[in-house]
């Protein structure tokens, strides 16, 4: 299977995984993330950020029209690995206006 360089996996169950491309400032200033707890990260095998919540209904709902939830897990931005919430912010600071999650 190809890497597609980012991804999606909601933790309540095990969906196919897939990216999206989000415009970066909509995905820093707009979505909140979160570390993933011990519990879910020892379940997934590793990894990533949660997201928590949208700071406005217009960010819910372009969000939600893209198929991004609250409690998806980020994995990955463009190609950068996402393991904490450190490693999101810097892969942030490295993507261009838009990016692939």
């Amino acid at each position: 299977m190809r890497d597609l360089g980012a991804i999606w996996l909601p933790v309540h169950n095990t969906p196919p995984q897939f990216r999206v491309c989000i415009d970066k400032d909509a995905a820093a200033s707009r979505m909140q993330v979160g570390e993933i707890s011990p519990e879910t990260r020892r379940l997934l095998g590793h990894g990533g950020v949660v997201i928590t919540g949208f700071k406005d209904t217009a960010a819910l709902s372009e969000a939600h029209s893209m198929g991004v939830f609250e409690g998806d897990v980020i994995l990955k931005v463009n190609s950068e690995v996402v393991e904490d919430l450190a490693s999101y912010k810097e892969a942030l600071e490295t993507v261009p206006e838009a990016m692939f999650l």
